[in-house]
């Protein structure tokens, strides 16, 4: 009886999986013949040794695969656990503007407009039975916080942004603040650390501006007039001199550090 019911459930996974597979199977389609299309020309390119052409191909099949077993792999979404960010049951206002993971993916903060910063141990909520998580540390901003960035480097440095325009750099092992930039003239939607430089910041606001920050500095190092207000920024993860943004023009705009008087693209 076991046997069987084993088998009824792995067949039923297979159907479940295959159907998935069936919905996208256009997509699936048109991934393939554009793999396929890119080792075409590199095959016609009578420049390149027949070794890279077979590590091509090889290359194209396999990012291919991995296309597929990503989407018959899974199937939905399981709630791990619930954290209630206010711990005033009588405080409505307790909208989460930013979650976001260690360097490590140990742990993990969660900010909004309580303006409090709350530092949680992922494994310890995952695991516990009990619904009450306590943070492991929390830290209180004078302002509504927008969006917190953790150091790729250090371990215990994250950046905010608030409200009233400031950028603060924090101490999570100790929950003081060692850094405080106050130069936006409006509200500060956006912060994000570098990955590769890990000492600079960049943050962006309401007042149609895109700062840097270094670490070693008291004062910001560049500034890009956006022309609109800044929604977000985002560092290339894979480089030090390059920077998205997205703004109230409806457009997301990336530039070269090096030379922030124009755009790479918009």
């Amino acid at each position: 009886m076991e046997n069987q019911k084993i088998t009824s459930l792995d067949t039923a996974c297979c159907m479940q999986r295959k159907r998935r597979l069936q919905t996208h199977f256009d997509d699936f389609v048109e991934c393939f013949f554009t793999i396929r299309a890119k080792d075409l020309m590199l095959n016609k390119d009578n420049r390149v040794k027949s070794s890279e052409r077979d590590k091509s191909l090889e290359k194209g099949l396999e990012l291919f695969k991995e296309n597929i077993v990503k989407s018959s792999r899974y199937s939905g979404f399981k709630c791990l656990a619930t954290l209630n960010f206010s711990s005033d049951l009588f405080n409505n206002f307790t909208i989460v503007s930013s979650i976001e993971f260690d360097k490590d993916n140990e742990f993990f903060a969660i900010s909004g407009v309580t303006k409090r910063i709350k530092v949680f141990d992922y494994n310890a909520v995952i695991q516990d039975v009990v619904d009450v998580h306590y943070p492991c540390i929390e830290m209180t901003s004078p302002s509504k916080i927008s969006c917190v960035s953790w150091n790729s480097y250090q371990k215990n440095v994250l950046a905010s942004s608030d409200y009233e325009g400031t950028v603060t750099v924090w101490d999570s092992s100790t929950g003081l603040r060692s850094k405080t930039y106050q130069e936006h003239e409006k509200r500060c939607w956006s912060v994000d650390f570098n990955e590769i430089d890990t000492r600079l910041i960049a943050s962006g606001s309401d007042d149609a501006k895109v700062k840097l920050w270094s670490l070693n500095m008291e004062h910001s190092v560049t500034c890009i007039d956006a022309k609109a207000n800044v929604c977000c920024v985002k560092f290339n993860p894979r480089s030090s001199c390059h920077l998205a943004f997205g703004s109230a023009d409806h457009c997301v705009h990336y530039y070269d550090l090096r030379n922030t008087k124009e755009a790479l693209a918009v």
